[in-house]
């Protein structure tokens, strides 16, 4: 990983580096370190460096995970390239889960390929992502190739054997703690915003509808600012001048002109707040 203490690295950083490392464990290296073979040279690679081929429907079952290498990208990648490059190189590779076969296609999910992602959970490895629609993919498509890795129970055990697989599993859960404890403080300040706004935008439609025009409005980062320079200037003491002039030509009455100075008084405090 590093030089770092474990205790001076992020959880998440620590999951991240295990939950790739656990993964690729499953798939063993090229005794050359070799990886990028050539297909004249496919007969060199054993059978166990290989993904299997899926050719036919009689060669998965449902909840078999497989791995999709899109649009030929390689070149009938499965025989020149071993399970490991394929699936820690390649990018355009990814998994899937099989919902249902027919004789000419399989209905799947995509499933997270880890390989450098901290928040997955390798326990649950397989679970397809909800918010995808299930493919179909066509077995007789010649521009991917598809591979069988094994059913997501196999797979699941094999991870959870691995000797690291606990320290993955105590920095995934730190790491899921941490999120929450920021994504509940990011919650907070969005909720204190919003009740901060409420007055505000008060104050600002307030002001507008009795001067009968837009004098001030709010910024897409919810500054308030005046229309134009000139009223927004010296925090805001020509829109009160302004003001004024409307109620010392009878255009503001004066309950009208006392209501328009406590929308401006708002207005100034949120003003002056936001510096």
């Amino acid at each position: 990983m590093s030089t770092e203490t474990v205790e001076a690295v992020e959880p998440y950083r620590i999951a991240e580096h295990l939950s790739r490392t656990i993964f690729a464990s499953l798939f063993p290296h090229d005794p050359e370190n070799n990886e990028k073979r050539h297909a004249a040279r496919r007969s060199s690679l054993a059978p166990e460096l290989l993904i299997p081929p899926v050719e036919a429907a009689a060669d998965v079952e449902v909840d078999d995970i497989l791995v999709v290498v899109e649009d030929d990208a390689y070149g009938n990648a499965l025989r020149t390239h071993t399970a490991r490059d394929i699936l820690m190189r390649q990018a355009r590779t990814h998994l899937v889960r099989v919902l249902s076969k027919s004789a000419r296609s399989l209905v799947v999910k995509w499933v997270d390929l880890p390989r450098g992602n901290w928040h997955i959970n390798l326990a649950e490895f397989g679970t397809p992502y909800d918010l995808h629609e299930p493919q179909r993919l066509m077995l007789s498509s010649t521009s991917r190739e598809i591979g069988r890795l094994g059913t997501v129970e196999e797979l699941r055990q094999k991870l959870a054997a691995h000797p690291q697989f606990g320290e993955w599993q105590a920095a995934y859960t730190a790491a899921v703690a941490e999120q929450e404890a920021r994504d509940a403080a990011s919650k907070a300040e969005r909720e204190s915003e919003a009740a901060r706004l409420v007055p505000l935008k008060a104050a600002v439609a307030g002001l507008n509808k009795l001067a009968g025009e837009p004098l001030v409005e709010l910024t897409y980062s919810n500054s308030v600012i005046g229309v134009t320079r000139w009223l927004h200037a010296n925090d805001f003491m020509r829109t009160r001048v302004y003001l004024a002039g409307l109620n010392a030509v009878g255009n503001l009455p004066d309950d009208q002109h006392r209501e328009a100075l406590l929308h401006l008084d708002v207005i100034i405090a949120a003003a002056k707040g936001k510096r």
